[in-house]
């Protein structure tokens, strides 16, 4: 195969891997977002601050589950 046409096949995979990944985790976070906003929004004081800075704890921990799931194939 061409060099060109490899370099070009292997970018869009990868474009198109971190855009699927990121749609996935985009919808993940709404979901957990709307399961978790009432607890937060309970207490006392706490506004969007606090449910961003939620969001913005939450996604490193997505991130990490979805990039090494498809690598732990020990648990089967």
């Amino acid at each position: 195969m061409p060099r060109t046409l490899s370099l070009y096949l292997g970018k869009m995979l990868l474009v198109r891997s971190l855009a699927f990944l990121g749609g996935l985790i985009l919808v993940l976070q709404s979901l957990d977002l709307l399961q978790e906003s009432s607890r937060i929004l309970a207490v006392d004081g706490n506004g969007t601050s606090e449910i961003l800075r939620y969001l913005t704890w939450r996604l490193p921990q997505l991130v990490t589950q979805f990039c090494r799931s498809p690598f732990c194939l020990d648990r089967f």
